[in-house]
């Protein structure tokens, strides 16, 4: 699975020069702070190796405390992402409210990989695995 998320990610943001790339998430599951053996983590990794020097990618997770990552606060993460993705479904994740976080980045666009948001707030993004537009919420 986190070869096909760092996939669609690439695909995602092909048009993008230099992107920021906001990671939510690094701990194996919801709500919990072990990181070993993490599908986000290694998405992560993949995505730090593929993309080289020829992006920012930023890893945030407030449940995490061991240092396996340079986990960076939730601020600083959002702040001018070109996209930000969700591989972890903590419940403060969850509470992120899309229209809120819009002027932050750069690139109003999500992808959630948990299909982990609400929905209520984002009519278009009903589906895992979709990226969406909360500026209009509805499927890019």
């Amino acid at each position: 699975m986190p070869d096909m998320v760092v996939q669609k990610i690439v695909e995602i943001l092909s048009s993008v020069t230099k992107p920021k790339i906001a990671c939510l998430g690094a701990s194996y599951k919801g709500n919990v702070g072990d990181a070993r053996n993490s599908p986000a983590v290694e998405v992560f990794t993949k995505l730090k190796e593929h993309y080289g020097d020829n992006a920012e990618i930023c890893i945030n997770d407030s449940y995490v405390e061991e240092k396996v990552l340079p986990l960076q606060p939730l601020a600083e993460v959002l702040e001018k992402a070109s996209l930000l993705v969700l591989l972890v479904d903590h419940f403060d994740y969850k509470a992120i409210d899309p229209m809120a976080i819009a002027s932050k980045v750069s690139r109003k666009v999500v992808f959630d990989t948990r299909n982990a948001l609400d929905h209520a707030k984002c009519p278009g993004c009903a589906k895992p695995f979709a990226h969406f537009d909360p500026v209009r919420s509805a499927l890019v």
